[in-house]
């Protein structure tokens, strides 16, 4: 009952329900205010009983907003699947790319560290060789410096005879 109906009938207005046993009266003229609440609750049970009718073929809205809100919960997981596949492919795509790309600066690391190896080799040769050549060039001009003093000091004793 509505809060209008429920103070008409709290008040005695005439759209109350009515009165159980209560007969119209010859004397007013047919239709009494009794025979007038008869119809209007006859009217609202055959409305109350269409509604009822409706909500049994068509359901009720509630239920049908919860199949709808189960049906899209059930649409969300599935696009959060379709997602976190993604997500979890692309992840392994960028980790095989980045195991690659390790392998590749790996590779040039140790080409890079052959190279410098094979440069120090070199370096350590030359750095050799020149050592021998200063080695034989200090031997040569201790030789030389030795033979000049050997020379200056029998120069005296020599004589040469201009003829």
């Amino acid at each position: 009952m509505s809060p209008r109906q429920q103070r008409r009938y709290e008040s005695g207005s005439s759209d109350a329900a009515p009165a159980a046993g209560s007969v119209s009266t010859a004397d007013s003229g047919g239709a009494t205010e009794s025979d007038f609440a008869h119809f209007v609750w006859d009217k609202l049970n055959a409305v109350d009983g269409r509604l009822s009718d409706l909500s049994e073929k068509h359901g009720r809205i509630d239920s049908r907003v919860d199949n709808c809100h189960q049906a899209l919960l059930a649409r969300l997981d599935a696009l959060e699947r379709a997602i976190d596949l993604k997500i979890g492919g692309a992840e392994r795509a960028i980790d095989l790319k980045l195991d690659g790309a390790e392998r590749a600066i790996g590779l040039r690391i140790d080409a890079a560290k052959a190279s410098t190896d094979k440069l120090e080799g070199k370096v350590s040769k030359l750095e050799s060789t020149v050592r021998m050549a200063t080695a034989v060039v200090i031997v040569i001009a201790a030789l030389f410096s030795g033979g000049l003093a050997i020379y200056k000091a029998v120069e005296s004793h020599i004589s040469v005879k201009v003829q």
